[in-house]
């Protein structure tokens, strides 16, 4: 597979972006466009470095995350939905996670580098030349996307 990701990546011209072995410099990755690492407060939290303390502050307030939008949208299941509007509505407390959620969260977590890794040394230079990684802190825009899919059903149930 790799041997084909690489030939691809060489029809696209992108070669010089394909890591055909297993380590990557990612911050010399020219795909591959993170945030800076300096502490300049800034207002725009696309640009808070993710897992820095500020990060956490701001997600905190957050009533929905991109870890919690399938349980507040009631995919995994509509008890669950409930559990966490309990939680950060009514502040009610959090059922502990069992040890498999925490362990597979933790595993996430410690192997995040080597998905974006994989992803703009091998997938975009091999599938999708024109495509850049762009890494973002947070954004408050959730709750218009909320908004949005309770009018969507609203409407669905009207029709």
């Amino acid at each position: 597979m790799n041997e084909i990701c690489c030939h691809l990546a060489h029809l696209n011209t992108t070669e010089n972006l394909f890591i055909f072995g297993r380590n990557i410099a990612i911050d010399q990755q020219m795909n591959c466009n993170l945030l800076p690492d300096n502490k300049d407060r800034s207002d725009d939290t696309r640009k808070i470095k993710q897992r820095s303390e500020e990060w956490f502050s701001i997600r905190k307030q957050a009533k929905v995350t991109g870890s919690t939008l399938y349980k507040a949208i009631g995919l995994e299941n509509l008890s669950s939905m409930r559990d966490h509007f309990d939680n950060v509505i009514c502040n009610l407390k959090e059922a502990p996670k069992n040890q498999f959620t925490i362990a597979a969260m933790q595993h996430g977590t410690d192997n995040e580098i080597n998905a974006m890794s994989t992803l703009v040394g091998k997938i975009l230079p091999s599938l999708f030349p024109d495509m850049e990684f762009y890494e973002e802190g947070c954004g408050n825009f959730l709750m218009g996307l909320w908004l949005f899919l309770q009018m969507e059903q609203l409407e669905n149930h009207l029709i």
